[in-house]
């Protein structure tokens, strides 16, 4: 993941974790983006000013599509397993899942979240 200033686009820094490409992106401050990792089936909280970042895993053989972020401490996601999860930054599984979000043999491949909820 590439980071831009968002003045005069010009490139600060990469930031490296992922095993496979970027299938999402989210972000509520500046400073803090969200990704999912398509094929790694990871979602990672960047913390731009502190330089690291978090991992969380809870979606099992399947790719992870999409994200939002709903608040500073919650983000949702969807993926081709048909599962929706709600995350809190402090926990690394889901605090909700919705398994079969969508008819049998469907996938979600987007989402979005009302800022500022739960």
């Amino acid at each position: 993941v590439s980071t831009q200033s968002t003045g005069d686009k010009l490139y600060i820094e990469s930031l490296y974790g992922h095993q496979d490409m970027v299938t999402g992106m989210d972000s509520f401050l500046q400073e803090r983006v969200v990704t999912v990792g398509g094929h790694d089936k990871t979602l990672r909280l960047w913390k731009i000013q502190e330089e690291s970042q978090l991992v969380f895993n809870g979606h099992k053989n399947t790719v992870l599509d999409c994200v939002s972020m709903l608040n500073e401490e919650h983000f949702v996601t969807g993926s081709q397993d048909n599962v929706l999860a709600v995350w809190h930054i402090k926990k690394k599984k889901p605090a909700i899942t919705q398994l079969q979000a969508h008819a049998k043999g469907s996938w979600i491949s987007a989402v979005a979240g009302l800022k500022n909820t739960e």
